[in-house]
């Protein structure tokens, strides 16, 4: 008769999200979410009047400004809470990641080029991955695609067709990554970096 989810589940850091809850009950009934557990919360975070048995609300809500935190929600009416009865949620905030590389301002790179990758969790960081991606001319229109990790002479968009082909994982306590640019022809080339924590 409860329901209660978050869209999305993860969400970044510090941004808006969605908390829907959900309840056959009587009408004239008052719909609940609270905030954290439903014994340690004083009064509802939310609340609305049912109109219809099945009663339904979306509340907005702001992610905390830290990584891998724990967001819990509660759900009940005044009718079910006198029974007893409730819905738990917990919803997270995803890591959050942050790539620095060493270039002039033109951000042109050559060589050995040293690719800071830093990731943080409340959660604890259990790998970190690093995704890449070369810029394609032969499709159109031009888009960056996906490619193969520049080590031991990759940079191929040709041979990355698996759905991880382009991923390169890296311990959770490595703070760098050395990329030898001389594996990878001239051209533009997009990083992204992905944190796994605890909440994986």
């Amino acid at each position: 008769n409860l329901s209660i989810y978050c869209s999305p589940p993860v969400v970044d850091a510090a941004k808006q999200f969605d908390v829907i809850a959900g309840a056959l009950t009587e009408v004239g009934d008052e719909l609940q979410i609270y905030e954290g557990d439903i014994f340690e919360s004083e009064k509802p975070w939310k609340t609305k009047k049912c109109d219809t048995t099945n009663c339904e609300m979306t509340a907005t809500a702001t992610a905390s400004n830290q990584g891998g935190v724990a967001l819990l929600y509660t759900v009940t009416t005044r009718n079910f809470s006198e029974q007893g009865d409730w819905a738990e949620k917990t919803c997270y905030t995803r890591p959050i990641c942050d790539i620095i590389i060493t270039n002039n301002p033109n951000k042109i790179i050559s060589g050995i080029t040293t690719v800071t990758v830093n990731v943080n969790s409340n959660a604890g960081v259990k790998q970190k991955e690093l995704y890449f991606y070369k810029w394609n001319k032969k499709i159109q229109p031009n888009e960056f695609t996906k490619m193969t990790p520049p080590a031991d002479q990759g940079c191929s968009i040709q041979d990355c067709i698996t759905q991880d082909c382009n991923k390169l994982v890296l311990s959770p306590t490595a703070t760098t990554y050395a990329w030898d640019t001389s594996r990878c022809e001239n051209e533009l080339y997009k990083l992204e970096l992905v944190g796994v924590d605890g909440n994986d």
